[in-house]
């Protein structure tokens, strides 16, 4: 688009099909080098030796995927934006997906969330949690104010997991370790995303629970199975049963809690990590 100098209308450019096919692509090329502030994915950090900093929205960035505008301008703008370099921003926890790592896990319950921690934590409302460590986010609850979301991310979309597996994205090459899955892309640059998994991937998903839970100076054996849709709704009414008045006391009730329901007024959400996919027809 452009701006005519006889009035503020803009008009458009009806001749840039008629330009150089380099020069086209270029100037997708910088287009799709703006972000679009489309949701991305914030991996928590651990804390390395020496440096328990508390990090805050300003030193914690994201990869967002493809300029969602240039993808779906025309199919030469969608290829291009495709093999471009992803685009790092900021993060935003008002749109963006906070990703905890096992690692990086009891840091931000211990530090972060913690009461007398920073007030950032306040803002997340998108928390993603790998699946062997749902079942402990109740104590960051109270803190983690402004939630609406919150995903378990799977090893995968089929097959059986023990509850321990670690979802690291760090070894997922391109998103699935199966070239034989869709998702799988080689040629493909764009940072990881999170799918949802449709019901019935959920429901054939199985999972297995075989260790000792320690509670104070007693362990006790745990052992289930469960389907993914069943280790779903375990983790909501974990989660209920924790941040419930009764529980918690009225000076660390959630404000999440929705009495008439009588549970935590977020959403609950099975994820899965994948790559983007694109033809590649400008891969190099």
């Amino acid at each position: 688009m452009i701006e005519n100098s006889k009035d503020t209308e803009p008009s458009t450019f009806t001749l840039f099909s008629r330009l150089p096919a380099d020069i086209r692509q270029e100037i997708w090329r910088i287009a799709a080098s703006e972000p679009a502030y489309t949701p991305g994915i914030c991996f928590f950090p651990a804390p390395t030796a020496g440096n328990t900093t508390n990090h805050k929205p300003g030193n914690l960035t994201v990869q967002e995927p493809a300029n969602i505008n240039i993808l779906a301008t025309n199919t030469e703008a969608h290829d291009i934006a495709l093999v471009s370099p992803p685009i790092t921003r900021l993060y935003d926890p008002a749109i963006d997906i906070l990703f905890l790592r096992p690692r990086s896990f009891r840091h931000f319950t211990g530090h972060h969330c913690s009461f007398g921690g920073p007030a950032w934590v306040t803002e997340v409302r998108h928390l993603a949690l790998g699946l062997s460590i749902t079942l402990f986010l109740e104590p960051a609850i109270p803190r983690l104010t402004s939630l609406q979301t919150l995903s378990v991310v799977y090893p995968a979309a089929s097959g059986t997991f023990a509850f321990d597996t670690d979802v690291d994205p760090d070894s997922l090459s391109n998103g699935d370790p199966d070239p034989n899955n869709s998702n799988f892309n080689p040629r493909s640059n764009q940072p990881l995303r999170l799918r949802r998994l449709t019901p019935a991937e959920l429901d054939a998903l199985t999972i297995e629970a075989d260790y000792m839970y320690q509670s104070g100076q007693k362990s006790f054996p745990i052992r289930w199975t469960r389907s993914g849709k069943k280790h779903m709704e375990m983790v909501e009414r974990g989660l209920n049963r924790y941040c419930r008045p009764e529980h918690v006391g009225e000076d660390r009730l959630s404000p999440l809690w929705d009495h008439a329901a009588n549970r935590l007024g977020i959403r609950y959400v099975a994820r899965v990590f994948v790559r983007g996919v694109g033809r590649g027809r400008f891969a190099g």
